[in-house]
């Protein structure tokens, strides 16, 4: 029995949204891959399993058309006075000695896996922009797989005080297939956008030398979360933040006519540390990296 393709789908019920088919399509090659490796056993099994393939080929709930955000919506919580100098100057940026206060958040579904990226540890700085990026936008597909191009991370450049201009961040990216055998990959680019997924990365910092990532996907509701979570100590002569505790997330969401992106991270560092660098200029510098890389993708 052949299934219905999702562009077909798609174009055929419109008031669907492309992400709902994506995630659709995924659900279901995954129940047909079980399906066809289960096939050797009972027939009651493989009945239950032809009724899920059904299921996730032909059932989904409805949903109401999805149109781009505006401004407004997405950040009710911005003052008039905040929202002005965000479209005038298309940067905002807050930080606290502390845990992020999610004050510049989008009002999204996602908004609580954001929030929820950021428990388990005790940040002492926390920092928080938004960006408004101009230009056309690409389709979610490709804005995903911009994320997920992680060798491109390569060569990205931070402003740096102490070289008084610009300094290389990041060099020698690349995925990884586990920590154990650290067996390098190419991008792992997708066809579909799945709900979820993460896999570890390697990079070298300008800062803390050579180290392994966690690079962490969401999509929801023409929503894209990237998150990026130290699995190994960083060092500056000597460990100074410890694995998982340095935290970043872009939120990249396509409004009426520009892209709206929200960046958040967070850091438990040392005292020795804090006296040493200017940490929350420091990590904004991070996100304005890492929105620079994905805007110059494009």
């Amino acid at each position: 029995m052949k299934g219905i393709g999702a562009e077909k789908f798609s174009s055929a019920h419109p008031g669907i949204p492309s992400i709902a088919v994506n995630s659709l399509r995924y659900a279901r090659s995954s129940v047909f891959r079980r399906f066809h490796e289960n096939s050797s056993r009972p027939k009651a099994c493989t009945f239950f399993g032809a009724i899920l393939l059904w299921a996730c080929t032909f059932w989904i709930m409805p949903t109401p058309t999805l149109s781009a955000l505006t401004l407004e919506a997405a950040l009710p919580q911005l003052t008039p006075e905040e929202r002005a100098t965000l479209q005038e100057k298309k940067e905002l940026v807050y930080y606290t000695d502390g845990a992020p206060d999610f004050r510049f958040l989008p009002s999204i579904p996602l908004s609580v896996r954001v929030k929820a990226y950021f428990q388990g540890f005790s940040p002492n700085v926390g920092d928080e922009a938004l960006f408004l990026l101009q230009g056309n936008t690409p389709s979610l597909l490709a804005l995903y797989n911009r994320l997920r191009a992680v060798s491109t991370l390569s060569g990205i450049q931070y402003r740096s005080s102490k070289a008084k201009g610009m300094r290389v961040l990041f060099s020698d990216v690349y995925a990884v297939r586990d920590l154990k055998s650290k067996t390098r990959l190419p991008d792992p680019l997708v066809q579909i956008i799945p709900p979820e997924d993460s896999f570890p990365i390697h990079l070298v910092d300008a800062n803390f030398g050579s180290e392994f990532y966690e690079a962490s996907y969401l999509a929801r509701d023409n929503t894209i979360v990237f998150g990026l979570k130290n699995l190994t100590s960083l060092k500056y002569i000597f460990p100074v933040i410890g694995a998982e505790r340095f935290r970043l997330q872009l939120v990249i969401i396509p409004l009426e006519s520009e892209l709206l992106v929200y960046g958040v991270a967070a850091v438990e560092a040392s005292d020795i540390v804090r006296s040493l660098i200017h940490l929350p200029s420091a990590f904004y510098k991070r996100i304005e990296a890492l929105k620079n890389w994905f805007a110059a993708g494009l």
